[in-house]
Parts: C-alpha cells; structure tokens; sequence
C-alpha cells in the first residue's frame, strides 16, 4: 500500500514542468532538464565541462538550427530544472537516469543523485556523454527520475569482534567463487 507524502515545490521559472508519475505503475516520476531558462527564449543557462574536467563555454554546443544541445563524447553538462523541493527528514530525495539512457549513452555523472532534506537550492543535474558520438538534447527533455525513499536512521554499535559468516572479509566477487 502506497502513501501519499507532501513534498514541497517552489517552481523557479513560470513555464517549467513539474515532476509527474506517467502512469498508474510509475514509481518515479520524470524531471525536465534544461539548458535554456524555460521564461526567457534563447538565454543559455549552463555549465560545460570537457572530458578532463575543464569548464568550457557551452554556446559553442548549441546548434540555433535543431535548437539541440550538443554533448560531445566525455563531457558533462549541469542542467537546470527551475525547481528546489523541501521534505521530511525521514526521507531521502533520489534522482536516476531514465531507463532509456543506457541505449542513449548517458549517465547521471555520479551515477545517482542523492538530496538531502535540508538542501532547499536548485536541483541540478549533472549529465556525462560516455558514448562515442555526440549527444542531442532538446530544452526540457526528460533526462532522469526522481523518486522518494524512506529513510532508517542508523545508531552505531561499537564492538571488538564481528559475527563470523562463512563468507568473512571475501571482497568483489568472492561469493561466486567455487570454495574447496
């Protein structure tokens, strides 16, 4: 059984897209990514960096034809999403790329995007190209999801010794190695 929990939205621009789950059995919702503020028509709003980490200027990767952003091989770009959220402590805001993504050849730069209940700033989302070609994204395309998850509190037990299992301290991939 699901329940419904009240997360605060303050839009940062009049005409951006708010979340939403698209169907009855979505569980996470998509979020518009955007590299030109959604109010003001033509205004590049981003960071670029090339594939050594170096900040580039992004309008040289705007294509005014297709009205695309062009993301070359390696480089990560910080898109906006006009939005800034405010949650219960008891819960964790998680972004992931959208299923899609894999045959797109994107990635969150970190993999997963974690925020925190107490950051109330603009929610960024930093996008790595590690395909080869180039990649085209149109302004407010859906480029991740977002999605609300429970949080346990951890309290720390202190002790000299730890249980003994028969797996031990085996590291990556020491469970589907055959044991003699």
């Amino acid at each position: 059984m699901s329940v419904s929990i009240i997360v605060d939205v303050k839009r940062l621009a009049k005409n951006v897209k708010l979340p939403k789950l698209e169907t009855n059995g979505a569980t996470a919702m998509d979020i518009a990514c955007y590299f030109i503020h959604p109010d003001r028509k033509g205004e590049l709003d981003i960071q670029i960096f090339d594939e050594l980490g170096v900040e580039v200027d992004g309008s040289y990767c705007y294509d005014r034809h297709s009205k695309c952003l062009v993301i070359p091989s390696g480089y990560v770009v910080f898109f906006r999403t006009y939005l800034s959220i405010s949650y219960s402590p008891q819960f964790a805001m998680q972004i992931d790329c959208r299923s899609s993504s894999a045959k797109k050849r994107y990635r969150i730069a970190n993999t997963r995007a974690h925020i925190d209940s107490d950051y109330t700033g603009q929610i960024y989302i930093p996008i790595h190209n590690w395909g080869k070609k180039n990649l085209l994204v149109q302004n407010g395309t859906k480029l991740v999801q977002m999605y609300l998850q429970r949080l346990n509190k951890i309290k720390w037990n202190e002790v000299q010794e730890l249980n003994k299992t028969k797996r031990g301290a085996g590291g990556f991939g020491s469970t589907s190695k055959d044991k003699k």
